[in-house]
């Protein structure tokens, strides 16, 4: 056999072991979650993502787990129709673009999701940023974010739409939406007892009927109001349609109570501060959202871009809450105890359940960065309970 021949058989040879390689490798692909070690597919870290595929929509496995900790702290999913909450968002892109989520789904970042603790997957939340009145709705099929100060983790797209994707972070408001948020369960394959903890489906709307107004005639000696009175006399009528405006709180304004266990109080008996059973955040409830004239498609929220522009009444500050308590002797003396940091601290009077509490807040804070390291100086202190909060 010459050395040709058997030079051209090696190439043959090689060439045929390659290809078998680049075959197998086109067969694997990464697993893991939001938390998972698995690269993304297909994609370095820091470089843009693939276009998007055309797919049909995945509702993913209807999922609200058992409590979990992570870092040392506990976490306890639930459903709760009444959540809503003010805090810092931030997002997440690249290094999980590809990766599957916590429900089953595969994150792609340039779709509409976000990643949540504890509210059930899916859920379905109105996010809203008080920094520029961009409100946007998020369907939740994640879990996230672990950071400290953190309230919730939107994709890329989602925080583009929001306008914050330059600065990292931004000072949102989010809120369940109860009715999208049954839909995307149901759709997700959620029944019986699962569906039992959204309680009862709402009533189906009254249809508008159509009245009309009279005014009367001024009778001698007598006041008539300027109120026109509804009447079903055909003559002289002008019809106009029976709706209700949606209410929206005034400044100043007092708001319905939040929802109870949003936070919990310091329980610090060394220091000498009774231990107190735990008190709501209360949240900042002037955001005008403005009302949606139809109803929504859970199965078009990865893609629905809807941006509206919503008035926020005040300019949001940062504060750091470290506690809420009946007494006011103790939380008096927290306040002594965290005026040496630097910042202000200042002990006000809140009502929760119709229960008075004395909250403990340190600032306003001057940024989202200087939260985040008050918010450290004061769990390295011993208070693990302490968390930032927008109002």
């Amino acid at each position: 056999m010459s050395k040709r021949t058997l030079s051209v058989r090696r190439k043959i040879a090689w060439l045929g072991l390659a290809a078998m390689t680049a075959l197998l490798g086109a067969c694997t692909e990464p697993t893991g979650g939001r938390t998972g070690t698995a690269g993304p597919r297909n994609l370095v870290p820091g470089s843009p993502p693939p276009p998007p595929t055309a797919q049909p929509y995945d509702p993913g496995t209807y999922k609200v787990g058992k409590a979990y900790q992570i870092a040392g702290q506990w976490y306890y999913p639930q459903v709760d129709v009444a959540y809503e909450e003010t805090g810092i968002a931030s997002w997440y892109g690249p290094n999980f673009h590809g990766r599957k989520t916590a429900n089953g789904e595969v994150f792609d970042m340039t779709l509409i999701s976000a990643a949540h603790r504890t509210l059930p997957m899916p859920s379905v939340v109105r996010v809203t940023n008080l920094e520029n009145g961009r409100s946007l709705i998020v369907r939740i099929n994640d879990r996230g974010p672990f950071a400290r100060g953190r309230i919730i983790d939107l994709s890329r797209r989602a925080a583009e739409l929001l306008g914050f994707t330059a600065q990292g972070t931004a000072m949102v408001h989010v809120r369940l939406l109860a009715e999208e948020s049954r839909q995307a369960a149901l759709a997700a394959g959620a029944t019986g007892r699962d569906m039992a903890a959204f309680g009862p489906p709402p009533p189906k709307a009254s249809p508008s009927v159509e009245v009309s107004v009279e005014r009367l005639t001024n009778v001698e000696g007598v006041n008539v109001s300027a109120t026109p009175v509804l009447s079903a006399s055909p003559s002289q009528q002008t019809p106009i349609t029976a709706s209700k405006p949606e209410h929206v709180n005034e400044p100043g304004e007092a708001a319905s109570p939040p929802p109870f266990g949003a936070m919990t109080a310091i329980n610090d008996t060394r220091n000498g501060l009774a231990a107190e059973p735990a008190a709501a955040n209360p949240i900042l409830t002037n955001v005008a959202v403005q009302a949606r004239a139809e109803p929504i498609n859970v199965k078009e929220l990865p893609n629905r871009e809807t941006v509206e522009q919503v008035t926020v009444e005040h300019a949001p500050n940062i504060f750091i809450q470290a506690g809420a308590f009946r007494q006011f002797v103790n939380a008096n003396r927290l306040r002594a105890r965290l005026a040496s940091l630097g910042h202000p601290v200042n002990v006000s009077q809140v009502y929760v359940t119709n229960q008075p509490f004395f909250r403990v807040r340190m600032g306003p804070l001057g940024s989202v960065e200087d939260a985040d390291r008050a918010l450290d100086r004061l769990v390295a202190l011993g208070y693990p309970e302490a968390r930032i909060v927008v109002d």
